[in-house]
């Protein structure tokens, strides 16, 4: 069963940070901790949900969320009623918690990461933790570009656009023919300006 070997989160008490960077986690043999997809792909802007199951009768402790992107490891959700911006519990009406699922709204590229999700175990003198297999997030700037020229001198900027190009993965660039008007360019999406000036 995979184990976080180090959780590094400013944003704990300081005393739990201190018990989860001094011990190695083992994995506990009478529960487990079960994330059922291995990686998701959502497009920029949208709703992904993380999915996340803890054996009934598992002992007292709670259960975070983290997000590893390379070395760096963050909190992403901690089920203790703090507030976590875009970052919401699934709804769950069992009368036994077993069920830790969480709701990330408007991601983006920056949201791309592995995430974990983590039961830790409160006893004396140790804090053991077990996690999950960790489910990988990718996020795609999906969506449809525009190149638009803008005219210059004009009291309300008049602008033509090309019929646009639906991007699923990588963006993709326009060029001017040589003698055209000078123009400002702008690379759009939707109603939304991705680039600069070129």
């Amino acid at each position: 069963m995979p184990v976080l070997s180090s959780l590094h989160c400013p944003t704990l008490p300081s005393l739990l940070l201190t018990l989860l960077l001094g011990f190695t986690g083992t994995a506990g043999e009478e529960f487990q901790v079960n994330q059922p997809e291995g990686s998701v792909s959502v497009r920029a802007g949208d709703i992904v949900t993380l999915a996340c199951n803890v054996s009934a009768h598992s002992p007292a402790g709670p259960v975070l969320w983290f997000r590893k992107n390379g070395p760096k490891q963050q909190l992403i959700y901690s089920f203790n009623g703090s507030h976590f911006p875009r970052v919401n519990q699934v709804e769950n009406t069992e009368v036994n918690q077993t069920d830790y699922s969480i709701r990330i709204s408007d991601v983006s590229p920056k949201d791309t990461g592995t995430y974990y999700c983590v039961k830790l175990t409160i006893g004396h003198p140790d804090m053991a933790y077990v996690s999950g297999s960790g489910t990988y997030v990718s996020v795609n700037d999906a969506g449809t570009y525009y190149c638009v020229k803008f005219k210059e001198g004009q009291p309300d900027l008049e602008f033509q656009s090309g019929p646009g190009t639906e991007v699923f993965v990588t963006r993709t660039s326009s060029h001017i023919a040589p003698g055209a008007p000078e123009r400002h360019l702008m690379t759009m999406r939707g109603t939304k300006l991705r680039k600069n000036l070129l």
